[in-house]
């Protein structure tokens, strides 16, 4: 996904012409292969996270994409029916979610049946922002900040004694887990440290403190959760030797441990109520998954699985992949979704790697479907597209033609796959209808690892 890419599917959307006053959206369709693409003018995805909602009231589970990658709204409406989704760009709804950027999760801290909204805060200092989700009049999920007590900056804060207090650190490039850690009811939020491998545990204490679920009043119970270690030079986790103590590094003193970049995803993976974590990092393409043998009260991290899933087809996303954990195919079991999370040389057409449940939520059993799961419906031509609009075939009728960087190609001299792709308008001025001609026009791809030296 590009900007322009995005920009040609507002310009298609909207319509031929700007001159007109009134815009209307200029339906057209895309054919890639013989099939008909669901969502073409989506603009494609790089660096997607998912997450569910219902977005516009109607009981009906839909998807919502952030997409890193220019900080996008991406919304989708299920179209289908219950048990057979069908989701359909929906750019109407864009311009109910507020600005955000870096992360975005979904969930429903306040218990009413609408999402809310968790991002990144990264000016003046890194924390977490939060937007209360409420329906509108035209039963569109729409967003207002919350509103936190006394905090200079209007994010989450938590006592550190002596009557003071400080921000609850996300890194930028980090994705936190927002969920019920303790099995309490309320939400909880697990962050990497600022300066080191723990897994920070920040319970939430609006229950217990009588307020209900409307409040967020988080104290930090946990410095190290799971009491395990990630380093940044291997895909394995130091585990702890005892329940009670922090792992250490004694592999190699002399190892950077400073964290460069996480991601976690939380569920509960053999019925005993507390979560386990699947971990990605951004120095390699795989997962490690860690077994939770301690409680929902004390995580303990005594198993790890670093090619999750290994009994099936194990992620592999060069170099920073990312988790999600929900129900896509609307079958009533939470599915296991990776992503790429670096905004750099990454894959960027592959990037939604959908592994359906094939058993249920209490001992879930992931198997890999499509590594390009709702892409596939889309037109996405890699980094850098440029779209042009010309009769390539002097018929009357504008054709296609886009320049575009590629797709990420790790054997190629600069990481891409640059070419010119055509469509051809096989349809009327009036209803253009686009299909796949050529997708390397001129053999353009011939000159992408040209290096030109000048005398």
């Amino acid at each position: 996904m590009t900007p322009r890419l995005y920009l040609l599917s507002v310009l298609l959307l909207l319509g031929w012409s700007l001159s007109s006053q009134t815009l209307e959206r200029f339906p057209a369709d895309f054919t890639v292969d013989g099939q008909l693409l669901l969502n073409p003018l989506s603009g494609g995805l790089n660096v997607p996270q998912l997450s569910a909602a219902d977005l516009n009231n109607d009981g009906l589970q839909d998807l919502y994409i952030f997409e890193r990658t220019g900080n996008l709204h991406l919304p989708f409406l299920n179209t289908g029916a219950p048990g057979a989704p069908q989701y359909t760009f929906a750019p109407d709804l864009i311009a109910n979610f507020p600005a955000c950027v870096n992360w975005v999760l979904l969930r429903d801290y306040n218990g009413d049946g609408a999402m809310d909204l968790f991002t990144h805060f990264s000016t003046p200092i890194q924390g977490i922002k939060v937007f209360t989700g409420s329906f509108n009049a035209d039963d569109e999920l729409v967003f207002e900040p919350y509103q936190f007590c006394c905090e200079d900056y209007n994010i989450i804060f938590f006592p550190t004694g002596g009557g003071f207090q400080t921000q609850l650190y996300v890194s930028p490039v980090d994705y936190p887990a927002i969920d019920d850690v303790d099995g309490d009811g309320d939400l909880d939020i697990l962050t990497f440290s600022i300066g080191g491998g723990y897994v920070e545990y920040y319970r939430n204490q609006s229950l217990e403190m009588g307020y209900g679920l409307d409040s967020l009043i988080f104290k930090r119970d946990d410095l190290c959760w799971g009491k395990f270690l990630e380093t940044s030079f291997s895909e394995e986790i130091i585990l702890s030797d005892s329940p009670f103590s922090c792992a250490m590094n004694f592999t190699d003193p002399t190892a950077d441990d400073r964290h460069p970049g996480s991601t976690l995803v939380v569920f509960d993976d053999d019925n005993d109520g507390d979560l386990e974590v699947v971990l990605g990092d951004v120095n390699f393409g795989k997962m490690n998954y860690l077994k939770n043998g301690g409680d929902a009260e004390d995580a303990y991290m005594t198993g790890q699985d670093a090619t999750y899933p290994s009994y099936d087809v194990p992620v592999e996303i060069p170099n920073f992949p990312a988790g999600f954990y929900l129900d896509l195919d609307q079958d009533g079991h939470k599915d296991f979704v990776a992503t790429p999370n670096d905004l750099g040389l990454t894959p960027n057409y592959e990037v939604i790697w959908f592994y359906r449940n094939l058993t249920n939520n209490e001992f879930p059993e992931f198997e890999l479907q499509q590594r390009d799961w709702l892409v596939d419906g889309m037109l996405d031509f890699g980094s850098g597209a440029n779209p042009a609009f010309l009769d390539v075939n002097a018929d009357g009728l504008l054709d296609l033609l886009v320049g575009t960087e590629g797709y990420f190609d790790p054997g190629a001299t600069y990481g891409r796959d640059p070419r010119l792709i055509l469509f051809l308008n096989v349809g009327s001025v009036n209803a253009p209808a686009f299909e796949l001609t050529d997708d390397d026009y001129l053999e353009f791809s011939q000159f992408g690892n040209l290096t030109i030296n000048f005398a």
